[in-house]
This record gives structure tokens, sequence and C-alpha cells, in this order.
């Protein structure tokens, strides 16, 4: 999920680095009391991850994951943040999410003005095929590690776990890193890429994606909501092939 070529705490900022508070209804930042519905937010993603994990494949990548979500501490108020892409698609998003994953669609979305909703890629040079991926994707953390001006509500610094918007025909482009990643498709279609095979999932698949195994997300006529945890290494490397400098990219590794 997280774009870049750096660490957390490098000199250059990475898809968890912090965007600049914006004003106006298309973009506001604001520190809000901690409420329930971030509580129930945390609560519904426990249960979706709960629910995966029994029946994943390779889900011995995750080990562990439940018992450090249930571990984390109750939700803090933190700065909070939208963007565009957030505003536009979010709630038609949530409308269309089916049941059982409609609770946790609504979940985020009462608790979504409470979360920093960021761009990703904000430390790459532009280009048109970067700027037409930011403008139409962002994601919140709800728990992970502190990072440059922004803070999750539940603070890890080792496990990530959040939420992702897309707009519809949206390519994310592929990417690779350290970590196992565990995705799961809360509303919305979108075409996979894992390694070199691409799969329509919908509502209720999952994706794993193993160590630096690369991966790419192309939504289709809607918009997709995911959430997304790491069970660990949220301090990783990531590499991103088709936009980092020559010297600092990797290749993938394929299985």
């Amino acid at each position: 999920m997280r774009i870049g070529s750096n660490n957390l705490e490098g000199d250059r900022s990475d898809i968890w680095s912090a965007s600049q508070p914006v004003t106006g209804s298309a973009g506001c930042s604001s520190v809000r009391p901690v409420s329930e519905a971030l509580e129930h937010l945390s609560r519904q993603l426990l249960a979706a991850v709960d629910d995966s994990l029994v029946s994943v494949p390779q889900a011995d990548l995750f080990i562990g994951l439940s018992e450090r979500l249930r571990a984390l501490p109750p939700p803090r108020s933190v700065r909070a943040q939208t963007l565009p892409v957030v505003d536009e698609w979010l709630a038609a998003a949530v409308a269309a999410a089916p049941e059982p994953w409609s609770d946790l669609a609504h979940a985020l979305l009462a608790a979504s003005s409470r979360l920093p909703w960021l761009m990703a890629y904000e430390n790459l040079d532009p280009s048109p095929g970067l700027e037409a991926f930011q403008r139409h994707y962002s994601f919140a953390l709800l728990a992970g590690p502190s990072f440059r001006g922004h803070q999750p509500p539940q603070i890890d610094d080792q496990m990530i776990a959040g939420f992702s918007i897309q707009a519809p025909q949206v390519l994310y482009p592929p990417h690779h890193h350290a970590p196992p990643e565990l995705y799961g498709i809360i509303s919305g279609a979108v075409e996979w890429q894992i390694g070199d095979t691409w799969t329509l999932k919908g509502a209720g698949d999952t994706a794993i994606h193993r160590a630096h195994e690369s991966h790419a997300m192309r939504s289709v006529g809607q918009p997709v909501l995911t959430w997304v945890c790491w069970p660990h290494g949220a301090a990783s490397h990531v590499y991103m092939p088709s936009l980092d400098p020559p010297n600092s990219s990797m290749a993938p590794i394929s299985y």
C-alpha cells in the first residue's frame, strides 16, 4: 500500500508523509475529541480481519495480526484532514458496499471526519502519471506509527492498519515492499495485479502480497474502498520501479 522509496524517518517523505493541511470543504484540517465513532471503526476493522484470516491462503504470513489489533491502545484525538477525492467518492463507495461489508463501510463514513486522509507520492517529482494517480486516491491510517506532522488515532510502531479510497478508472502503479500485506475490498470492482497475473476482484475479496511481490490495482467503473494491514515492518523501504530514482530502485521478487 505504501508508495515511496524511503524510511518513515528518512530525509524524504513517503506515502505516509503528512499532506499540508488545507482549508475549505474540499480539504479541511481539524483536531477533534475521541469519539465512539473511532472506537466502533476499530472494532469493525478487527472483525473484518478476523473473518478474512479464517479463509485466506498464506494466513501464516499474518500470525499475530488479530492479537496485535486487539492490543492497540484506545483511539485518540488526532488532527483530521480530508481531500477532494474523499469528499467526491467516499459516500458513494459506502452506499455501494454490500452486506456484510456495509457495516464496516458505514463505520468508516461515520469516523471519516476524525481521520487524516492523505495524498500519496508527495516525495516524488511531478509527472503526468503520478499526478493522475494523486488526484484520485487517498488513504487514512487508523493504526500505525507517528509520521511527519500526522498521527493515526491508534499508535503502533510496527503495524499498519487503515483504509483507502480510489476513484473509478485509476491505476495504482506497481510497487513492492518487504512486509507482507493483506487487503480487503469493501466496495467497488478492481483489476488486481499480483506478480504477472491480473484478476478482477470485488467486495468481500481479499488480496495478499508476499515480501517484495509486485502488485498494482486498477479501478474500473466504481470507486474502490479497501482496508489494508501490514503485520509488521511499518517503516520498511517501499519500491516503486516506474517512479523511483534509478539509484534507489529494486526489482520485485517473482514467486
